[in-house]
């Protein structure tokens, strides 16, 4: 079975050898070029539709290549964008959320961290996975940070309290209390309580979130009032003169108490039109930047599903910036000296926490640098956990490296993995011979088949000739 895999690898380059690539490409084009990569892997074949809470709607087709965030890598299938409607921040979206809730048209794509952090145990040679399948992040004034195998333990005042995650498909936590100085946002009715639990709203972190959402409604007489109208009666009385606005305070699952300083939230709700939002979605709290420039949020990836551990910001702690040299936003290879092969993972030794600036883009969005392809290319990629996608503007192109049209949609969604597999394969020195084809074998193949379509024009000329 392996060795028809072999086959299949090789007859495909043989194709793209000499079938050209068909699109339109420059080498100062801000998208991914496939052609560049030796490692890509995809088919225009293979639709997909991404739409968003905002209106922006993201199209193209499934494809694969090694992805680096930091100093980590792996192989991953992801989105390449072709068509964009609406808005898009960046040059891409980097989600690291979970599954999504299944809000794409086409095929369903694994979220790339699991691949990045090897959650399934299938990582192979090509790439690093990060060593702890955790990920941590927070932002302030003028960027973030995301802390890639776990947390910085000077970033915070003390260790991540573990709270209650209410979903599988996104970052969902129970806001118990909320309050600004004595005055209280969240007003429970004293009949929401039950089984002598605390009531609670589920409260989304979102960092694709510029405002904080509070929904204007009593959720069905959860509450006595409305959160967002208490909120904005407070900032209406602040910017009359009256009692300056003091901090916010969340409060996560009764055990985590995160202040938000009037600096950050009051400075933000002037700034924004529309901010303090209120049309949240199914009437949820959106806690998004206000919240992260308080708090570091962790998040432990398991087989099984997640973890969520908040705790208070350490605000002395300085945030890693980007070096104005690295932020290229060309999808030229990176001008850095890098080895001929992508990285081994069984020859990397050091697997220590990795700090990746996040950019901030005019308080809109969080950018990522990710590196994609090898040699790699270099984009700026909206950081956001409140979505499972992944993808990257890229130049369309008419390259199929995935073999002949899928016949089911799952059999799409392993046809990357298996063209990579065998990649991997080809990289093993163990592998044993009966599973794999060696060079010689593969270059025998193909001339065989080259000599094969020759023969073949050839007859059908003298044919023509004689039937003439």
């Amino acid at each position: 079975m392996r060795g028809h895999v072999a086959i299949l690898f090789f007859l495909v380059h043989l194709g793209s050898s000499v079938g050209g690539d068909g699109g339109q490409e420059s080498s100062g084009d801000a998208r991914f070029q496939t052609r560049l990569s030796s490692l890509w892997r995809g088919s225009e074949e293979l639709r997909f539709k991404t739409e968003y809470a905002s209106g922006t709607a993201l199209k193209g087709f499934i494809c694969s290549d090694l992805i680096t965030v930091g100093r980590y890598a792996s192989l991953a299938p992801f989105g390449c964008i072709t068509e964009v409607e609406g808005i898009l921040d960046g040059q891409g979206v980097a989600g690291f959320g979970p599954a999504s809730r299944g809000d794409r048209k086409g095929f369903e794509l694994p979220p790339v961290f699991k691949a990045l952090a090897n959650v399934s145990g299938e990582h192979g040679r090509l790439g690093i996975p990060v060593p702890l399948p955790t990920f941590s992040f927070m932002c302030d004034e003028a960027g973030g940070e995301l802390q890639l195998g776990g947390y910085d333990t000077t970033a915070v005042l003390s260790a991540p309290a573990p709270v209650r995650s209410l979903s599988k498909t996104s970052y969902v936590v129970p806001i118990t209390a909320m309050s600004v100085g004595d005055t209280n946002v969240l007003n429970f009715n004293a009949s929401s309580s039950s089984n002598g639990q605390r009531p609670y709203v589920a409260g989304i972190l979102d960092s694709g979130a510029t405002c904080v959402c509070l929904p204007d409604q009593t959720l069905q007489g959860k509450l006595t009032s409305s959160p967002w109208e208490t909120l904005t009666k407070i900032v209406s009385q602040s910017e009359k003169g009256g009692d300056p606005a003091a901090a916010i305070s969340v409060e996560i699952d009764s055990r985590v108490k995160v202040e938000i300083p009037a600096s950050v939230w009051l400075t933000s709700v002037r700034a924004l039109r529309g901010c303090p939002a209120k049309r949240c979605p199914h009437g949820d709290i959106v806690l998004g930047d206000w919240f992260f420039q308080a708090a570091l949020v962790k998040i432990d990836w398991l087989q099984d599903g997640l973890d969520i551990s908040i705790a208070s910001r350490n605000m002395s702690y300085a945030l890693k910036r980007s070096a104005a040299a690295q932020a290229t936003h060309s999808s030229l290879p990176v001008r850095k000296v890098y080895p001929k092969s992508p990285p081994n993972a069984f020859h990397y030794t050091d697997r220590t926490l990795d700090r990746v600036p996040l950019e901030d883009k005019n308080r809109v969005a969080l950018l990522v640098p990710v590196d994609i392809g090898w040699p790699p290319q270099r984009f700026e990629l909206v950081f956001d956990t409140g979505s499972s996608f992944f993808g990257v503007l890229t130049v369309p192109t008419h390259r199929v490296l995935l073999g002949k049209m899928p016949k089911s949609a799952s059999e799409a969604k392993d046809r990357v993995h298996k063209m990579h597999m065998a990649l991997q394969a080809k990289t093993t020195k163990t592998a044993r011979p009966s599973e794999t084809l060696g060079a010689a074998s593969m270059v025998v193949i193909g001339v065989a088949m080259v000599t094969s379509v020759v023969v073949s024009v050839w007859v059908r000329r003298r044919r023509k000739k004689v039937y003439q």
